[in-house]
């Protein structure tokens, strides 16, 4: 996400450049519309990176699932009182794999669950738990 973010910024700052030079062809006009269009659209994808106010879907279908279950609820709450920071997105990333057995089998769907685990903003789960916890809810 930061990346993108940047990357908007950076063809921003050229396009700016570009407008300001004291000469422009009408191939430099065309390609500099053509630039802006382009930076819309990343643009528009930057704001939709976020899915009901997570990191992305990923982040926000695991969030889900620990709270939609009390047996998996207790167990994020429980490492979220036992570790902090880093530590407890890389204890959450291992419960859940762990979880859901993704990487135990060499299939389209283990493969597939792995891909979209590796997309999840652990630290942003983490965080909520550990505001869960200092909130008193449970």
């Amino acid at each position: 996400m930061t990346m993108n973010k940047a990357l908007v910024a950076q063809i921003r700052d050229a396009l700016e450049a570009c407008k300001g030079a004291t000469v422009m062809t009408d191939a430099a006009i065309a390609r500099v519309a053509g630039v802006e269009n382009a930076l819309r659209c990343l643009s528009t994808l930057v704001e939709d990176e976020k899915h009901c106010n997570y990191a992305n879907y990923e982040t926000f279908l695991v969030k889900l699932a620990i709270d939609n279950s009390k047996g998996t609820k207790v167990d994020a709450l429980e490492l979220a009182r036992a570790h902090q920071g880093i530590e407890l997105a890389d204890a959450l990333k291992d419960y859940v794999e762990t979880w859901t057995q993704a990487g135990k089998s060499n299939t389209l769907a283990g493969d597939l669950l792995g891909a979209a685990l590796g997309a999840v903003d652990w630290r942003e789960i983490a965080g909520e738990l550990t505001g869960e916890i200092a909130e008193g809810v449970e």
